[in-house]
This record gives C-alpha cells, structure tokens and sequence, in this order.
C-alpha cells in the first residue's frame, strides 16, 4: 500500500502485521542478520502481537550458526 496522503499509524500497523506474517518469516527470516530479526521482533511484541514475534526468531533461527545468538542446537 503506497499512499502519498496520510494514513493513520494504526491502519499502517495492521498492514504491517498482516503483510510481515508467519509465512513471510519462513520465507525470509533466515536472510535477515540478529539485529534485524530482533527489530521485527520487538516491534510484533510492543504491538500485541509476540506469535509473530516468535515466530519471526524461530524461523530466523534455523539460519543462525553456532555462536549465533539465535542458535538452537536441536
């Protein structure tokens, strides 16, 4: 959604939730460095949304490598 009028922040946020959905995590969260995974993940948190959250570290971590700080050796 490109818009060259305002839009309200909530209306954005919801875009945003249901655009950079669990899907999208499986898709691309291994791409994405610690840093990055964590800012989608707090943002998906301070905005009531921690499955997403979750799910966006979860799947970020399947690409991470040891010492990593998502890493999970299972």
């Amino acid at each position: 959604m490109t818009t060259t009028h305002p839009i309200a922040a909530n209306d954005a946020l919801h875009v945003f939730q249901d655009t950079w959905n669990a899907d999208l995590a499986t898709d691309l969260a291994t791409k994405l460095t610690c840093r990055e995974a964590d800012a989608i993940a707090d943002l998906l948190t301070a905005t009531n949304r921690p499955d997403l959250a979750a799910a966006w570290i979860r799947e970020h971590s399947d690409g991470d490598d040891e010492g990593d700080e998502h890493y999970r050796n299972d």
